[in-house]
């Protein structure tokens, strides 16, 4: 029986908005979340300019609202906001598409730069597997760094080619909404960038 494999993006695909930024607003709340965006601002820019990566620039962002974070009250947050926020952002058609695929017996792998805290709960639920960005742990509390490389651009297809033959699969589908994904598209012998198949009518 000939193989076929389907590859999601997370953020901007299945879900409508950044998870990584929209589970820190869960977590510490609207007020030190805006504060926190207003005092960051300047290494967005940064970032624009070219003086600092966008793995250094999330780093701020975790040092920021997350160093220090006891581990175990962080998966605490990350179950909790897997069961009570996460299915408010989710896109109701790329949910279905994935679980088309695996209707059809394809094998499904979300491809993220967010962080298996909260991804890895969410693909267990759906039966699907993960590739996506660890976070550092030293103590049993997060140290503001990520474990590794941040799971994007280039990235995204040399993990995909770490976890899968890909030459063994007849059909390879991707889904993919930014610039991060472009490498990961390439893999694939029929990708969407964008604009996704419509199987629920607006």
């Amino acid at each position: 029986m000939e193989k076929n494999i389907a590859f999601f993006d997370f953020d901007g695909t299945i879900t409508t908005k950044d998870s990584f930024l929209d589970f820190i607003k869960y977590n510490v709340g609207k007020v030190r979340y805006y504060l926190g965006l207003f005092l960051l601002s300047p290494y967005y820019l940064y970032m624009k300019l070219g003086f600092i990566s966008r793995h250094k620039l999330k780093e701020k962002f975790i040092t920021y609202f997350l160093k220090g974070t006891n581990v175990i009250e962080f998966e605490r947050v990350c179950n909790e906001y897997v069961d009570n926020r996460l299915p408010v952002i989710l896109n109701r058609n790329s949910v279905l598409l994935m679980q088309n695929h695996l209707t059809d017996g394809d094998e499904v792998c979300v491809v993220s730069a967010s962080f298996s805290n909260w991804l890895l709960p969410w693909t267990k639920t759906m039966n699907v597997n993960c590739i996506c960005s660890e976070l550092e742990i030293l103590n049993h509390e997060i140290t503001g760094k990520i474990k590794g490389e941040n799971c994007n651009f280039e990235v995204k297809s040399m993990r995909i080619n770490e976890k899968y033959l890909l030459k063994n699969y007849h059909n390879i589908y991707g889904y993919g909404d930014s610039e991060g994904d472009l490498e990961m598209l390439k893999l694939c012998t029929e990708s969407y960038y964008k604009k996704f198949p419509k199987l629920i009518q607006s």
